[in-house]
């Protein structure tokens, strides 16, 4: 039995919990975000991902799906096998996807696609990447790029490209040594420079002044990770809505707020439901540090008691002071559509889970939406595709 205090509830709430197995999904969305555009988020690279993703592309292909979209954004990697076995649905047979280099023979190692992929040749391919697209994601991403089955889509990738294996020292304890290095089909090496100490010479590692080519004919470069075809930035989160993420306020409100309202997919937050959750926010003591405010409150607890005294050094710390102040209170209208995105993908979450909030966050997020304008327009995909010189 398991008794928790639950926000928003007067009375602790009791459970009984049961042993089970607990099957983690690893594709946590997969449907269409256009007529004919499909989407996959992909979390993460276990024993189950590459017949999750088969499962998945056959049954969008059995809808209608004429071009797809897999989200690799914030994976960390995981089994070489489920990316070699994912890449074998997307990449015709008979192409490197992958050789592993290491000081014995034993440790290199050359992966093919030894069977004809599930989705058509044909098919419009995009792959999302971010700074936390490592590994196994890397290697399809570059896999990609560098057959040019598809278009790369984001910001460069976190950069590991090292085998490592696990050796047993005795029944307690074993050591993790790195025993190969990663090379995509181009010949790059995929691994961030930088990854061991400068007076350590294991040779050379990148030179970002050589050029490695696609089966097309694509220049590509050597830095380090996989670098996109079309770089996109999502914005940042502003101060406010940062802090209402930080400190789970979105979620505590839209708990709160449903306890005594009904709301539906899909969800919409219109003026009523904003004001009242300016009036939950005016309850909460808000750290908000703006452009500038740190350095102004190290300033001021630097400077001697007694210039601060003094009348005009005085007027001018708190016109400052004033200032920020003035800064914070409009922080809620400045950032009002952000703050209704959180609401939304909150109360989404609530509603239908992971799947509904990812589906939420479709029209503020700029690399999908990226992503569906290439996809739309046949010229510029083709365009991204081919060599700059023809």
């Amino acid at each position: 039995m398991l008794t928790i205090a639950r926000y928003g509830e007067t009375e602790p709430l009791d459970f009984e919990l049961r042993r089970d197995n607990i099957t983690v999904e690893d594709i946590t969305y997969a449907d269409f975000i256009g007529e004919d555009i499909a989407y996959i988020r992909l979390t993460r690279f276990s024993r189950n991902s590459a017949s999750d993703m088969k499962k998945s592309l056959q049954n969008l292909s059995d809808q209608g799906m004429e071009k797809l979209i897999i989200d690799l954004r914030g994976n960390p990697g995981g089994l070489l096998e489920a990316a070699i076995d994912i890449l074998e649905l997307l990449i015709p047979a008979g192409h490197d996807l992958l050789f592993t280099r290491g000081r014995y023979d034993e440790a290199s190692k050359e992966f093919r696609s030894g069977r004809s992929p599930i989705i058509s040749e044909d098919l419009s391919l995009v792959i999302l990447i971010d700074g936390g697209s490592a590994s196994a994601s890397e290697i399809i991403s570059g896999a990609v790029q560098d057959l040019d089955r598809g278009i790369i889509i984001g910001t460069p990738s976190f950069g590991k490209g090292l085998v490592q294996s696990v050796f047993p020292i005795n029944k307690e304890n074993s050591i993790k040594i790195t025993t190969a290095k990663y090379y995509i089909p181009s010949g790059r090496f995929i691994q961030k420079p930088g990854y061991l100490e400068e007076e350590i010479d294991i040779g050379p590692e990148h030179d970002s002044t050589k050029v490695f080519n696609t089966v097309g004919g694509r220049e590509v470069t050597e830095l380090g990770g996989i670098t996109p075809d079309i770089e996109v930035e999502m914005s940042s989160t502003p101060v406010l809505a940062r802090e209402c993420w930080r400190r789970g306020l979105f979620f505590k409100y839209a708990s709160l707020y449903m306890q005594n309202h009904e709301l539906v997919l899909p969800v919409i937050v219109d003026d009523e439901i904003l004001e009242d959750f300016r009036g939950f926010l005016s309850s909460k003591e808000l750290t908000l540090n703006l452009e500038g405010e740190k350095q102004f409150r190290t300033l001021l607890t630097s400077i001697d008691s007694t210039a601060a005294a003094a009348p005009i050094m005085k007027s001018s710390l708190e016109t400052i002071e004033h200032y920020y102040d003035d800064l914070k209170a409009e922080r809620f209208d400045i950032e009002r559509d952000g703050l209704i995105l959180g609401l939304e993908r909150e109360f989404s979450f609530q509603l239908g889970g992971t799947e509904a909030r990812i589906a939420s966050s479709f029209d503020d997020d700029r690399v999908i939406l990226k992503a569906i304008d290439v996809l739309s327009d046949q010229i510029t995909y083709d365009s991204v595709l081919t060599p700059s010189e023809y």
